[in-house]
């Protein structure tokens, strides 16, 4: 008999295949928005802020922060509290109706609104920056 699996510590392995990515996509988000923050270990909020404060602080004066796929808002949240001003997207309504219940529940505000890749935020507010390629692998040209 083969020994159990061990997790390989990936947050998920369902999978949304065809026609049904949309639909179930939303269903399956639609359940978990509101034990979303319960799933995770308590302390990745607080490691994730220090990396990326830490993260912003290295690369220049970063005061704009944008999430593509913001979810329910807690890994952004310490950041608004610390003066970042964040703009979050999300496909999932649910997640997003978290998302708002997290900020008013710490009385913070920021701009949390229906979209993903495709839909940029307004002009005037943080936008990504673009993507750098990666260094050239040790002993080979540029």
């Amino acid at each position: 008999m083969k020994g159990r699996r061990r997790s390989s510590g990936s947050s998920s392995r369902v999978q949304f295949l065809g026609s049904e990515r949309g639909r179930s996509h939303q269903a399956w988000y639609g359940l978990l928005a509101d034990y979303y923050d319960h799933l995770y270990d308590p302390r990745r909020v607080p490691s994730a802020y220090l990396f990326l404060h830490d993260l912003f602080r290295r690369r220049g004066p970063v005061t704009s922060v944008l999430d593509i796929a913001c979810g329910t808002f807690a890994v952004d949240l310490p950041l608004v509290k610390r003066g970042y001003e964040v703009v979050g997207r999300d496909l999932s309504e649910p997640m997003l109706r978290a998302a708002r219940r997290n900020l008013r529940e710490a009385e913070r505000s920021a701009d949390v609104a229906r979209g993903g890749t495709a839909a940029p935020p307004r002009p005037g507010r943080a936008t990504p920056a673009p993507p750098r390629p990666p260094p050239p692998l040790p002993g080979r040209a540029a």
